[in-house]
């Protein structure tokens, strides 16, 4: 058969069919079409099972490579056209023009001409990538990895752990991600050896997120690979980690002190579990959390009471301390106390610590 869908004439052809086997043999020199025979020549098209069946190895799904912008380095001449004499064509130009665009701009400019779509993608141009309160689709993930941003906001997403994981291992150079609202199942994502070495990692409000699941998190990742083994876990750089709304305890953060030692912000509001022997974990003078603390958020963190206070002045780095407000703790003692060891009230009851102040 050739590719017109016609038979070759003197040629015998063999049709399989579910129920019989037809033989014919074609005699027109002009041959003929599938189509013609009728119901002997109707040919059906195998399904994946059956082309399953007939191989002795499993057949694997075609899978589409998804590619992130060429380096600079790298760019082909038509790509970098430094030197055009028209300002509209030429890249260094046209670059600094399209970073004063928004979002939707951007995507307008994508349809001018090939070449403008192209530079509009450039990952310099896409240093932070929010898609909020949307369905993550696979449009979504090609075009998050062909930008290669810096700061992912996936925060009330509907995004799959494969999805997620599949994201991770394609933006090696990712520095901030924000899945605030997530569920459990998606954070663990982050507990492989693909996660890249992220500065800022938000979790707020994550579903199912306590002290065991976090410890989970925090933990070395297993590979796969016998040659591959992380003495520590792929979060261990984090400097900003923020809980606010879970459901970690004094176990929990405990792990947090072992397991993170670079941390500096610390964002532990509306977690209804902790203690005041929480903050005492944090101050413990054995840890390094203790000396690089700067900024502490346990507002609403009912649990805590005035005993609270006095572990606080065991963190000297400290420079943002938010408190109130606190169920068993009055705005009036927080004042008081904030002033004695320096520190300023602002107009949010938020204690900050300035330089003079601490000279």
């Amino acid at each position: 058969m050739d590719s017109m869908g016609n038979f070759a004439p003197g040629k015998e052809y063999l049709l399989a069919n579910p129920s019989e086997s037809v033989r014919f043999q074609v005699v027109d020199d002009k041959g003929c079409k599938a189509s013609h025979i009728g119901k002997v020549l109707h040919l059906k098209k195998p399904s994946w099972e059956e082309l399953q069946a007939r191989v002795s190895k499993p057949l694997l799904y075609p899978v589409i490579i998804v590619r992130p912008l060429e380096p600079s380095n790298k760019l082909t001449e038509e790509y970098c056209n430094d030197e055009s004499p028209l300002p509209y064509m030429n890249r260094t130009i046209m670059l600094r023009v399209f970073c004063y665009l928004s979002v939707k701009e951007k995507f307008i400019v994508m349809q001018v001409c090939k070449t403008w779509a192209r530079w509009a993608i450039y990952p310099s141009l896409w240093k932070t990538v929010q898609i909020n309160h949307k369905k993550i689709n696979p449009m979504h993930l090609m075009g998050i990895v062909r930008r290669q941003p810096d700061t992912l906001d996936l925060s009330w997403a509907k995004i799959r752990h494969g999805q997620l994981l599949w994201l991770l291992k394609r933006l090696p150079q990712l520095r901030k991600l924000h899945l605030q609202g997530q569920s459990w199942e998606v954070v663990e994502a982050l507990n492989s050896t693909y996660c890249p070495f992220l500065d800022v990692l938000d979790i707020s409000h994550c579903g199912n997120l306590t002290s065991i699941t976090l410890s989970r998190l925090l933990s070395v990742p297993v590979s796969i690979h016998s040659f591959y083994a992380d003495l520590a876990t792929r979060l261990c750089s984090l400097k900003e980690l923020r809980l606010a709304g879970t459901l970690i305890g004094d176990d929990g953060l405990y792990c947090v002190t072992r397991s993170l030692p670079s941390l500096t912000c610390l964002d532990l509001s509306s977690c209804q579990n902790l203690t005041d022997f929480s903050v005492a974990i944090l101050s413990h003078p054995e840890t390094p959390l203790s000396y690089n603390l700067s900024s502490l958020d346990i507002r609403d963190c009912n649990k805590l009471t005035f005993a609270a206070l006095t572990y606080f002045q065991f963190f000297p780095s400290m420079k943002k301390l938010a408190i109130y407000p606190c169920l068993q703790i009055p705005l009036r003692l927080i004042r008081n106390w904030g002033r004695r060891n320096g520190y300023a009230v602002t107009d949010d009851n938020i204690l900050e610590k300035n330089n003079a102040s601490t000279k």
